[in-house]
């Protein structure tokens, strides 16, 4: 997630600025929209993880070690 992050958000602010470059020169780009996909990239990766260990801490080992 960290590499992504690093590496994803210099790469889409150049991107973008040159998109808004050339439809609007007069307008410039923001950091709360990398900000916020960076804050909702943390919530569904917790979320994710969070789900998993939920479902291993509930989860019955004796069903699955008697199909061994």
């Amino acid at each position: 997630m960290g590499f992504a992050v690093v590496a994803g958000f210099p790469l889409s602010y150049l991107g973008i600025r040159q998109l808004f470059k050339q439809l609007a020169p007069e307008s410039g780009v923001s950091a709360y929209p990398f900000i916020l996909s960076c804050l909702g990239l943390v919530v569904m990766t917790a979320v994710g993880i969070a789900w998993h260990i939920f479902k291993a801490h509930t989860s019955n080992p004796a069903k699955y070690l008697k199909d061994e």
